[in-house]
């Protein structure tokens, strides 16, 4: 069995005037590292983005969005810290938290779909049951 080749795409979009922090090594680094965690939900035409909404202050948290984009639709989660890693962190944890129960649900939803299909197929057996 053959290893899943990474890919994926990702873009940061900061509003102008705010920080350029996005552009420094060690960010993105740290950023494609949290990103590869998503592989298995990409497609083809995947992207991630990492939306800065609020660069945050002493006083205040930085806040951003990472959005995973692909088929038509996106989902996306917002997540705060005291600087960037700690914002993607936290962003990263609620987005799986999402995907996870979108999973979740459509198991649960298959798994229906499949008792409602053996119980047609019995009746269609045997109709006096």
């Amino acid at each position: 069995m053959g290893a899943k080749k990474e890919s994926y795409n990702y873009e940061a979009s900061v509003e102008e005037g705010m920080g350029s922090q996005f552009l420094e090594p060690e960010v993105k680094a740290f950023i494609y590292q949290q990103i590869s965690s998503f592989n298995a939900f990409f497609a083809a035409d995947s992207n991630m983005s990492v939306l800065l909404l609020d660069e945050g202050s002493e006083t205040e948290p930085m806040v951003l969005k990472l959005r995973l984009s692909g088929l038509g639709s996106f989902v996306e989660a917002e997540g705060k810290g005291e600087d960037v890693f700690a914002a993607v962190l936290d962003a990263k944890g609620r987005l799986m938290e999402t995907l996870d129960k979108a999973i979740r649900e459509a198991a649960q939803d298959a798994e229906a779909e499949a008792i409602k299909r053996e119980a047609a197929e019995e009746i269609e057996k045997d109709p006096k049951h």
